[in-house]
């Protein structure tokens, strides 16, 4: 149960990160934190 809370949370927090960096036009640092996102946990 706790693994799967903190997968969601960091999910959910990596795609917020991901759209703000998208939206700047940063497309290759919001690749980078979803691999970071995916990998990690």
């Amino acid at each position: 149960m706790l693994f799967t809370d903190v997968g969601l949370m960091v999910g959910a927090d990596s795609s917020v990160v991901a759209s703000i960096q998208l939206s700047r036009g940063k497309s290759k640092a919001a690749r980078i934190n979803l691999t970071q996102a995916i990998l990690l946990p």
